[in-house]
């Protein structure tokens, strides 16, 4: 029985389910490669399920980021960008789903009759393998958790004739399709352009002008070659699909099969790897989105933000006394009643300046040097929060499955590892080591600073 949300269908055939409900002949499909599965006891995969989280919180991290960008950098109409906004954000019930979906495929919760059988297939040919379950209650959870990941349900595999000819027909109704609207958009804008006044409205110029700017954006100024956003969306999503599509065959016909494990792994995460592949491409697609991207991007905007040139330095910091001090000594220079005098204290005035600008000069280099240092180090830090954030749960896990307290050991010396990090870049361990340089200067400072010279040493 194939079931959706209120509806039930029979086949003829229910061994190709991978769940059956006990003493009844309603069987389920669940687009899972593997349930009941103890992985979370190895810890090989601790690790490899933190990347998972991580990667997970990225792509939706790199979907929130795309929305806000394109929607504060308004290229296109308010309507195509909210448009564009809603198409991104509906993966994010993909991953709020899959973070559902996870513990059922791990084994943290088991179901069936059996517990502790683990699962793992695509569909089930053998009523040996398929997942029974007593009621259809005990897997509501993943069942409704599989409806919003995949968007559709389905009970049994067409054939592969049928799949690639529907693959062939939307692949061919895309690409025809955007074909015609830009030629079509084209043909207009040209109407437009031979002053044709029956043709001519003002709706529809700008009408016809927003669909070519949808169509074709510069990426980077009018010289440059013309990039289309649809193009470079149709492309990455035709792409990926190909490749989804051979690895969907590798896997079938076990060709290499020592990569297995890697196929089932890009499978189950390929509705969740197509929002990174459409989020990163649509922000690529223009300039200034992905300048604003790049700039805010949490662990390298301090260092980014830190890499100040010395000339906008010194610009800032002379720019308004050079001006005073060029048009005062113009006035006395032009001046007829200028005398030697005068002349000599401009001269000495000259080199007092040359010597404060020096001395400024030192003062801004050292204060460059220590942002610069200390951009560094907040640099370091973000990366070695994450590392030590990663042995701190691998330890904490570690610690709580094995029922050993000595596996938390770690975890002391690498707190106090970032603790001593965390106050040296954002709290006032810095300015103390400042105060202290600058007394231990000051107590040998006579024996740094040579003594004026004597009569005896002139004879």
């Amino acid at each position: 029985m194939f079931c959706l949300p209120g509806h039930c269908q029979i086949f003829e055939n229910p061994t190709k389910m991978i769940i059956q409900v006990l003493n009844s002949s309603e069987s389920l499909w669940i687009p899972v490669f593997s349930l009941n599965d103890k992985v979370y006891q190895s810890p090989t995969y601790l690790l490899f399920g933190a990347f998972l989280i991580f990667f997970y919180a990225l792509i939706a991290y790199i979907i929130i980021r795309t929305c806000t960008i394109f929607l504060s950098i308004k290229v296109f109409h308010e309507n195509m960008n909210v448009l564009m906004a809603w198409f991104l954000l509906q993966w994010l019930e993909a991953i709020i789903a899959k973070m559902v979906i996870i513990p059922y495929q791990i084994g943290l919760i088991s179901i069936g009759v059996d517990p502790t059988k683990t699962f793992c297939s695509w569909s089930s040919f053998e009523k040996d393998d398929i997942l029974i379950v007593r009621d259809k209650s005990e897997i509501m959870p993943l069942y409704v958790a599989s409806f919003f990941l995949w968007h559709y349900m389905a009970s049994i595999f067409l054939s592969l004739l049928l799949s690639y000819s529907q693959g062939v027909a939307n692949g061919t109704f895309v690409f025809v399709g955007y074909l015609l609207l830009m030629k079509v958009n084209l043909y207009w804008k040209k109407k437009m352009s031979s002053h044709d006044n029956q043709k001519y409205s003002l709706g529809r110029k700008f009408q016809i002008e927003e669909n070519l700017r949808s169509l074709q954006v510069s990426y980077q100024n009018e010289r440059s070659a013309q990039n289309s956003l649809a193009k470079r969306l149709v492309t990455a999503s035709v792409t990926y699909i190909a490749v989804t599509v051979v690895i969907l065959i590798f896997s079938t016909l076990n060709i290499i099969s020592q990569l297995g494990i890697v196929y089932v792994h890009y499978l189950d995460n390929c509705i969740l790897l197509a929002a990174f592949v459409m989020s990163t491409t649509l922000l690529f697609c223009s300039h200034s989105w992905k300048e604003k991207f790049k700039n805010e991007i949490p662990f390298f905007k301090n260092f980014i933000n830190s890499r100040v040139s010395n000339s906008h330095l010194l610009h800032r910091a002379f720019s308004n006394k050079e001006s005073e001090a060029y048009f005062e000594q113009l006035k006395i220079f032009s001046s007829s009643s200028c005398s030697t005098a005068q002349i000599s204290g401009i001269l000495l005035e000259l080199e007092r300046t040359r010597l404060e600008r020096e001395i400024a000069l030192a003062q801004l280099q050292e204060r460059r040097r220590i942002a610069f240092k200390l951009a560094e180090e907040r640099e370091k830090f973000n990366w070695i929060a994450c590392g030590g954030g990663l042995v701190v749960v691998l330890s904490a896990l570690s610690s709580f499955h094995h029922k050993n307290l000595l596996h938390v050991i770690p975890i002391f010396p690498m707190a106090s590892f970032i603790g001593y990090k965390a106050h040296f870049c954002y709290g006032d361990q810095l300015k103390k080591i400042s105060e202290s340089s600058a007394q231990l200067l000051e107590e040998s400072v006579d024996s740094l600073v040579p003594l004026p010279p004597t009569l005896a040493d002139i004879k």
